[in-house]
């Protein structure tokens, strides 16, 4: 995941305010992060917008949006520009391994090629490039808010695809239904990883608690090397902070760190912080059967929300919103992808919820959705 400081500068020889909007008109991609005494801002930005912004401090992490933020009078600027699946990640909130699976870890690896329309890509002509080249990784498709699916290659054949909740064919169908308007990302991996992220397509907790530091993780870490385990070991710090450790017959293979916007390999002896755990054992093929991948983008979306139904929403958002309503409305659907006429039943919720991140007011985002839940 790349990560370049493009500035550094103290706040308060800054306008900040006109940093931002600097960086709205540049079309800017990156982030904006703001240390502080008390902790860290993290404010996101994709092609200009501002997305939320992340307040971390000791007690935890608070989310608000830009219109409600008030800048601290000191600290550290830094403009850090950075890929798309970084602050997709920063966005999203499933990272439950158990029922987000591969997904969990969409992003990690090496960047193989920059982000791209998905539809700009010839999958046939790449599955022919990865198969002469016995390409390990994966092609991850994906929103600026939210992974959609990933096609996963080992040696350069396909041999597993998965969508949030989905494997197989129904992956490949849902990956293939939103295909027009999202973006998609290649990643390579070590080779002999592969076989372990497959594996987490089909993951059941057995053991799992509290812990308070490195010497307790520790404890679960060497009960999974004495039993000679092929095993993933979560360690979920809450928002911020999360660990993934593979196992394979007892042996370390991976230790990987993800942190709010990025992803990284550690030691195990850098993990040291409180969070609840969880033991994963790992059904691991070591020869995984290729299978046949169709994407195909659907040309029209088969359930849509009805117009009516489509027309109480956006009154509810504009009566809530104010006179901007309509302008962030219609920037809120471009970021999905869709129009009006063609807004899928079954991501309702999601975009309803993507909807009330744009109200800045608790009061009125709250009265949003009673209302459009109601009706």
């Amino acid at each position: 995941m790349r990560q370049e400081i493009k500035e550094k500068v103290n706040i308060e020889l800054l306008n900040a305010e006109a940093l931002i909007e600097d960086l709205k008109r540049r079309k800017f991609t990156g982030l904006v992060k703001i240390t502080t005494w008390e902790g860290e801002d993290y404010i996101p930005i994709y092609e200009g917008e501002v997305q939320k912004i992340y307040i971390i401090t000791k007690g935890g992490m608070e989310e608000t949006s830009y219109t409600s933020y008030g800048f601290p009078q000191t600290g550290v600027v830094e403009i850090i520009e950075t890929d798309v699946v970084s602050l997709m990640n920063g966005l999203r909130e499933d990272f439950d391994p158990e029922s987000a699976g591969p997904l969990a870890l969409a992003g990690y690896g090496e960047e193989f090629q920059p982000t791209t329309p998905a539809l700009h890509v010839d999958i046939n002509h790449f599955i022919g490039l990865a198969h002469r080249s016995h390409f390990n990784g994966y092609l991850l498709f994906h929103t600026q808010r939210e992974p959609l699916g990933m096609v996963v290659f080992y040696n350069g054949e396909v041999v597993g695809v998965f969508a949030p909740g989905r494997a197989g064919e129904r992956a490949q169908n849902y990956i293939s239904m939103n295909l027009k308007g999202s973006l998609v990302s290649i990643f390579l991996l070590d080779s002999e990883f592969v076989p372990l992220l497959l594996a987490m397509g089909r993951i059941e907790k057995i053991k799992g608690g509290k812990i308070m530091n490195r010497e307790e993780l520790n404890v679960v870490r060497e009960d999974a090397v004495a039993r000679r385990m092929n095993a993933l070991l979560y360690h979920d710090g809450g928002r911020v902070k999360k660990y993934y450790q593979f196992f394979y017959k007892g042996h370390e293979v991976k230790g990987i760190l993800q942190e709010l916007f990025s992803m990284e390999d550690v030691p195990q002896e850098s993990v040291d912080f409180p969070g609840e755990f969880a033991l994963y054992p790992l059904y691991v093929d070591t020869e995984p059967r290729p299978i046949s991948l169709s994407l195909r983008p659907v040309p029209e979306v088969i359930d849509s929300v009805p117009p009516e139904r489509l027309a109480e929403l956006k009154d509810a958002f504009v009566d809530e919103m104010g006179p901007v309503g309509n302008i962030i409305w219609k920037k809120v659907l471009e970021g999905f992808g869709w129009t009006e006429e063609a807004v899928p039943i079954s991501r309702l919720e999601e975009f309803i919820k993507r909807l009330a991140e744009e109200i800045p007011y608790k009061e009125h985002r709250e009265a949003f959705l009673k209302r459009v839940r109601r009706s």
